[in-house]
């Protein structure tokens, strides 16, 4: 299984190498170095094989771990390895590539942290993301910077590159226990609410519309007198005393009294005493 997936991470990579501009990979000899973020590397080496010949030397850089070695139609490859000395079986092939992990060519002195490395042939270092370069030893032939990562190129020999990596904090702080506690009983509580008020709303609503209904009943049964007598009282504000209605619908006393008294019985007036007068109160539909 974990030969599968180094199998994969080296697919994946290749393929990141061959969406690299053409100028660095023009050379068919060529290292492909991936930084990671622990100071582990990932190494790729391209080299042009004889398919004539049944077998290439080469000599690794770093201490190998999980090695890989396919031809360029990703068909595995056996290998002898001793020290850091490869020999490959090529079988015909005409490109070979090897791939592994190793952990020998970086340290890290408290926050800094320093890549080594002798390359027979042409390099390509991928640093880190969000890495900030501190040093170089020479000169690069060319530098990207793709997605907040930067890429070198350089020359075969020693390269040696001092570089840290800012600690990324975090935007938003996560929620406790206790808070993620009060959020799942805000929750049920909600859960619990919501029906009681949805029915509620539902009556009042239901209540709203029964009287809506009943006082628009009531006021298509009322007289003329009566009707004069209710937008009388609308017009004082909804409430005045009994003599001030009779000079505006301009009835008679007892006539007057027999319409509010009426109007007090049906619900659309309140009749009260406030002395020796009546007030009256229309009452809100």
């Amino acid at each position: 299984m974990k030969k599968i997936v180094q199998y994969l991470l080296m697919l994946y990579f290749i393929y990141e190498i061959l969406t690299l501009p053409p100028s660095i990979i023009a050379n068919e000899n060529h290292v492909f170095l991936r930084v990671y973020e622990d100071g582990v590397v990932e190494v790729n080496m391209t080299l042009t094989s004889d398919p004539f010949m049944p077998s290439i030397n080469v000599y690794l850089i770093g201490n190998p771990t999980d090695l890989l070695i396919v031809d360029e139609n990703n068909t595995l490859l056996t290998y002898e390895l001793k020290d850091n000395n490869l020999t490959i079986y090529t079988l015909g092939a005409k490109k070979v590539i090897i791939s592994y992990f190793t952990q020998s060519l970086t340290y890290k002195f408290e926050e800094i942290w320093t890549l080594n490395i002798t390359s027979p042939y042409n390099l390509t270092v991928i640093m880190p993301p969000n890495a900030i370069i501190l040093s170089l030893n020479d000169v690069p032939s060319s530098i990207i910077s793709k997605d907040n990562v930067t890429i070198f190129s350089f020359r075969e020999g020693a390269v040696t590159i001092s570089y840290t990596i800012p600690l990324i904090r975090p935007t938003h702080t996560p929620p406790s226990t206790s808070d993620k506690k009060k959020a799942k009983e805000l929750l049920f509580l909600n859960s619990l609410l919501l029906p009681i008020i949805s029915a509620i709303s539902v009556t009042m609503l239901l209540i709203l519309l029964h009287r809506k209904l009943r006082s628009s009943k009531i006021l298509t049964s009322l007289s003329e007198e009566e009707r004069a007598i209710v937008e009388a009282l609308r017009r004082r504000g909804g409430k005045a005393y009994q003599y001030e209605i009779a000079r505006d619908v301009n009835l008679p006393k007892t006539t007057l009294w027999r319409h509010v008294r009426r109007l007090s019985q049906m619900g659309v007036i309140e009749l009260e005493k406030h002395g020796k007068q009546n007030y009256l109160k229309l009452k809100k539909a």
